[in-house]
């Protein structure tokens, strides 16, 4: 597989040809739940946002965006700044079609779970480690209900 792919620098890649599956894809997302409720948080993108917000300080009024929000507070900034772009880029996750076949989306989870017992345990894992920001914080998740 390595000879059919193109060079990006000083290596080839010497793996398997990528396989993706549903199952394996919900497989990965278990493992990196389990590892995460065994040795915890290390990283601010997956952090409970409540979590943060209690351990600043620096900042006894601590203010949290929702990543939904993030296309709008940046163009505030940008105008705020003087720096308005003529085009805005809103934020968008990747997808299959741009390489990110990995990734299982919140929706996806949801459909799959009544038939996929890897998709349940999932998101009870996810409203486990994510119960703080799921109770305090203005998020609507009926799953974690």
């Amino acid at each position: 597989w390595a000879s059919e792919t193109k060079a990006k620098g000083k290596y080839q890649c010497t793996g398997s040809k990528p396989h993706t599956s549903t199952q394996r894809r919900l497989r990965r997302l278990n493992n990196f739940l389990d590892e995460l409720e065994e040795k915890g948080f290390w990283d601010e993108h997956i952090t409970p946002i409540s979590y943060i917000i209690s351990s600043n300080k620096f900042n006894s009024r601590a203010r949290y965006f929702d990543i939904k929000d993030i296309d709008q507070l940046t163009k505030i900034i940008a105008t705020s700044a003087g720096k308005v772009k003529k085009r805005h880029s809103p934020m968008a996750r990747g997808d299959s079609a741009q390489g990110m076949d990995f990734a299982v989306t919140w929706k996806e989870l949801v459909t799959l779970s009544p038939d996929q017992e890897l998709a349940h345990l999932a998101i009870e894992k996810l409203c486990r480690l994510y119960h703080s920001d799921v109770t305090c914080l203005p998020y609507d998740v009926p799953e974690c209900r």
